[in-house]
């Protein structure tokens, strides 16, 4: 029998360099391990992922129909992971922490094929295998359950992964449902790879008559309590995308590991000078630059519309060609913070409000979702 070792489990790189990411026990689909069958096929899929601070727990459940005679199939759940991870070790070693299969509630033994691995750190998979007989137009119900850590990155971003790939099952699946609920303590920027409708900390997804042809990935990020979110902005410049929700569980602590875009200090909304850099510069394609006197503790924002001064704990802020605006309160300097061996440097955070004003916009702050809405008509003409 020729082995179908498509690679299922290929997911969406995340945001920085391989070598800086370690993504483990990512599973999906259960396929027939050879080509596509003639008669099986997927009926609907059902995943439920419990994501934690270090962990995922998923569990599955296939409804699977045989519409011709009887026959027996060998099904393969995928395991797999890419990043900065010693992949030879996974010829032999799972990197789940807990694996088990059912089908029709009767425990199953599953044997793990030895994994495809590269020791330049590039994507491994395994599968587990099983041998599953139908009856003519016999249904049966496969269940399968693991738990896998979450993959990181020098960020501070943790992630889980899920991959739908129907490939070799007949026709198309008639619907795949997935709920993701987030135990998280703290405030928590999330990334989702799909879009999901919302019920507190609980997402979810659904797809019908499809290939099942989707990788999914939830990213997450504890954040300090007083951060915002500006809409568009993402938190690192080397992300292309932003989050686009945040999870909040008041009375319980957050170990901040990045320094968010915005922040408030006593009630009023700062925002990371570079922060605004990005943001002009994401709306307007225009270059814009930013210097650092180091001998006045001043910084210089210079785009094609403004020159705007700040000096350290200076309550004004000055505008070339205009009189100076008083600010609510001094820029002042985020703390230096050390995440996963690397040095951030402390940013020079500036109030909001006047930015804003000063390109003819508005806003708004929602602090329930600790997210800021920018209204600037100027930039919305050219917003990409």
């Amino acid at each position: 029998m020729r082995w179908f070792l498509l690679m299922l489990c290929c997911l969406l790189p995340l945001l920085v360099l391989a070598n800086d990411t370690r993504v483990l026990g990512i599973g999906g689909r259960v396929v027939r391990m050879s080509t596509e069958d003639p008669s099986v096929r997927m009926v609907s899929e059902c995943v439920k992922m419990d994501v934690y601070p270090g962990y995922y727990d998923v569990a599955v459940e296939f409804l699977f129909t045989n519409d011709g005679p009887a026959r027996r199939v060998k099904m393969g759940f995928p395991e797999g992971g890419y990043g900065d991870v010693a992949t030879m070790r996974y010829r032999k070693h799972t990197s789940f922490t807990r694996f088990q299969t059912w089908v029709d509630g009767h425990p199953v033994k599953a044997h793990r094929l030895p994994a495809v691995a590269d020791d330049d750190g590039r994507p491994f998979t395994t599968y587990w295998v099983k041998d599953v007989a139908f009856a003519r137009r016999q249904s049966r119900l496969v269940r399968v359950a693991y738990r896998a850590v979450t993959g990181d990155d020098i960020f501070g971003e943790r992630s889980a992964h899920y991959s739908f790939t129907g490939g070799n099952w007949k026709g198309k699946v008639d619907s795949s449902s997935l709920v993701i609920t987030m135990h998280l303590a703290g405030t928590n920027a999330l990334r989702f790879s799909v879009p999901m409708t919302r019920n507190g900390n609980r997402f979810a997804a659904r797809w019908t008559h499809w290939q099942a042809e989707s990788e999914f990935t939830a990213t997450f990020l504890p954040m300090h309590l007083d951060s915002l979110l500006i809409h568009g902005e993402p938190l690192h410049p080397d992300m292309s995308e932003s989050f686009t929700a945040v999870l909040t569980q008041p009375g319980k602590g957050s170990t901040p590991l990045l320094q968010p875009p915005a922040i408030l200090r006593d009630g009023r909304p700062f925002i990371a000078l570079h922060a605004w850099k990005r943001y002009l510069h994401a709306h307007t394609k225009e270059d814009t630059n930013i210097s650092w006197d180091a001998s006045t503790h001043t910084a210089t924002l210079t785009t094609a519309a403004h020159t705007v001064r700040f000096t350290l704990n200076r309550a004004q802020m000055d505008v070339q060609g205009q009189p100076p605006v008083a600010l609510p309160a001094g820029p002042f300097l985020s703390r230096t913070i050390d995440t996963a061996n690397v040095r951030q440097p402390g940013m020079l955070y500036v109030p909001l409000q006047p930015l804003v004003t000063l390109w003819d916009g508005s806003m708004t702050v929602d602090h329930a979702t600790h997210e800021v809405e920018l209204h600037i008509p100027s930039l919305a003409g050219e917003a990409k």
